[in-house]
């Protein structure tokens, strides 16, 4: 946010400086030689400050998205809830339960509940 503000300022100060020069040449107070030297001189006083401002929000962005992966390594760990599998009963019927791995060797399947239903769902 800080570069886009630092970089019109100095926009600002460069017009500024353009127009009291040109009044001042006007005026016959300054010759246009002067008012360039000066004009370089503004640019390059603001081009130090524009690259440090842009510096400053590369390292705010840098910090926000720490942030992020922080709160990610933070948060607590998920129970193996096992893998879905298709399952025949004793019916010779299929249907998909979850084989949860049990306190020892074995493993319990537990059927899934609930439906799940696309609609007006495009992948394309």
């Amino acid at each position: 946010m800080l570069m886009p503000i630092m970089g019109n300022l100095s926009y600002v100060l460069y017009a500024l400086v353009s127009m009291f020069g040109a009044f001042l040449v006007m005026k016959q107070s300054m010759s246009v030689g002067n008012i360039a030297s000066f004009l370089q001189y503004t640019r390059t006083i603001s081009r130090p400050i524009t690259m440090v401002s842009n510096q400053l929000n590369t390292l705010f962005a840098a910090l926000a998205g720490a942030e992020r992966i922080f709160n990610i390594l933070d948060e607590e760990v998920e129970t193996d809830s096992g893998d879905v599998m298709l399952v025949k009963d004793d019916a010779g019927k299929k249907s998909s339960c979850w084989k949860v791995p049990k306190e020892g060797n074995g493993y319990e399947y537990v059927p899934l509940k609930g439906f799940i239903t696309f609609k007006d769902v495009d992948f394309g």
